[in-house]
């Protein structure tokens, strides 16, 4: 993370306030310029069934480590994944608890997801912002300080369950979209961290069931550390589930629960950063809206 650092550094104003970046492309065509951003995503995240049932019930008879065995298959590198004087614009931006998500078409499991993002993450703070909190020296945070000092300040579940990465980590993606959720004092003294270092080590669950504390998927457990963002849940196959997208349209509909913050997105030649309504386009695309 040194170098990214430092080029963080040159980049002190924060991607919020970037609107172009370097590829220089056009946006894509706007489908409904009479529209506000919240608009054009209203109808969004409502089908979480794209699949016919066979399909689900084929992979769900699966032996067991074909699932897994789908979330290591990539098509390709992200076109972020080399980007490091983008990525450079996102750290500076970030605040605790704010809701990182990943869009990644060169995955075959972000393919297999509904919508435009297929995955998030939790951004814990670094360790002035936590000092800042007064809730770096909580005793609950003792076994995570030398890790968060090491740079990684993500929380993620992936296959190998919930776990502290740095932000380097997840940079193999196409585009990611940053959210920040409206909680109360409470929430921000140290409750929701304290929640989701908890589950530090739960497995990860591949069923993306949000009824199973036992096992959790991403957002279920962004969705449990934080309830007061009520973050919509879906039925889909005979399970309950929570798409990143949600998280994304919540951001753009309902400022008292959720605001955005930015938007990074790698194209083939390059990146760019920008606005809700960009954020918005791609999402509203992704559903066929």
């Amino acid at each position: 993370m040194g170098a990214w650092r430092a080029i963080s550094r040159l980049h002190a104003l924060g991607f919020a306030l970037v609107l172009v970046g370097c590829a220089g492309a056009q946006l894509p065509p706007d489908p409904r310029p009479d529209l506000a951003p919240g608009q054009l995503v209203q109808a969004c995240c409502a089908d979480a069934e794209p699949y016919p049932d066979w399909m689900v019930r084929l992979t769900e008879a699966a032996p067991p480590f074909v699932v897994p065995w789908m979330g290591t298959v990539n098509f390709r590198i992200g076109y972020l994944a080399k980007r490091a004087d983008g990525w450079a614009l996102v750290e500076p931006a970030l605040r605790p608890l704010d809701i990182l998500v990943y869009h990644s078409d060169g995955r075959l499991s972000s393919r297999l997801i509904p919508g435009h993002f297929s995955h998030g993450a939790l951004y814990l703070g670094t360790e002035a912002q936590l000092r800042a909190q007064g809730i770096w020296h909580a005793a609950w945070m003792a076994p995570y300080r030398d890790a968060i000092r090491e740079g990684r300040v993500l929380l993620d579940s992936v296959t190998g369950g919930v776990r502290l990465i740095d932000i380097e980590e997840l940079s193999d993606t196409d585009a990611v979209g940053v959210v920040r959720p409206q909680l109360n004092t409470v929430a921000r003294s140290g409750r929701v961290h304290r929640h989701v270092l908890e589950a530090v080590g739960t497995p990860f669950d591949f069923d993306f069931d949000a009824s199973d504390d036992s096992r959790l998927f991403c957002m279920e457990l962004i969705a449990q550390a934080m309830p007061e963002l009520a973050l919509p849940v879906l039925d889909a196959y005979g399970r309950t589930t929570i798409l990143p997208d949600s998280a994304a349209a919540m951001a753009l509909t309902d400022p008292n629960k959720m605001t955005f913050v930015g938007y990074l997105r790698g194209e083939p030649k390059g990146w760019r950063t920008g606005p809700a309504r960009l954020m918005a386009l791609d999402i509203r695309k992704a559903w066929g809206l």
